[in-house]
């Protein structure tokens, strides 16, 4: 039996670039940190992570991609319908067990008509279900969230001090054609339903 435990309530992963990784300037090679509240995002365990190609749909629709590579952004997931035109539908394509029986459940979603997907993660570990379909729809942080960044140790190397070769050349065989393909990198995972509602700071 599958446990509603927050109702209709929408829930949140709030997402911000790593500074400190090269300044690709195109979002699917870039890594962010992710988390649904300030302590996560701080977690200095939680290493920097791509984003998965179903979330970079959603920013390029939603004329985000700048911001996301300024900042960071908000992804808002719910697991019942959603009205407007920013909220997008994605379907559950597959789901399987990280660590069967007693792991966390792992589902794939696809977005509706499309082939860009996100993984989400049941993180209570209890057996419940991931909802066959989600709605997702990415927003710009807001002004506190941006004061906190500013304030954390997330915003540092935003500048760096002294360039380095690699900052210009790539040297052999480590070229943009010859890295392994954003899509196919470990991928930031968004968290599913939570057992109870929260803030993000």
């Amino acid at each position: 039996m599958v446990t509603n435990t927050i109702g209709r309530q929408s829930w949140t992963l709030t997402v911000v670039r790593d500074f400190k990784s090269s300044l690709d300037e195109e979002i699917e090679w870039e890594k962010f940190y992710y988390g649904r509240t300030s302590e996560e995002l701080e977690d200095k365990e939680r290493t920097p992570k791509h984003l998965p190609s179903g979330l970079v749909y959603l920013l390029a629709r939603a004329n985000l991609i700048s911001e996301a590579l300024e900042s960071g952004f908000v992804t808002e997931m719910s697991s019942y319908p959603k009205i407007g035109d920013d909220w997008i539908r994605f379907e559950r394509i597959a789901m399987a067990s990280i660590v069967p029986p007693f792991g966390p459940t792992v589902a794939r979603y696809a977005v509706e008509d499309g082939e860009d997907s996100i993984e989400m993660v049941e993180l209570m570990c209890r057996g419940e279900l991931l909802p066959l379909k989600l709605w997702i729809r990415v927003l710009e942080l807001d002004s506190s969230t941006m004061a906190w960044l500013i304030e954390s140790e997330l915003s540092v190397g935003r500048h760096k001090s002294q360039t380095t070769l690699d900052d210009w050349y790539e040297i052999g065989d480590v070229t943009r054609a010859a890295r392994i393909k954003p899509w196919m990198r470990k991928q930031l995972p968004l968290p599913g339903p939570p057992q109870e509602s929260y803030k993000f700071r």
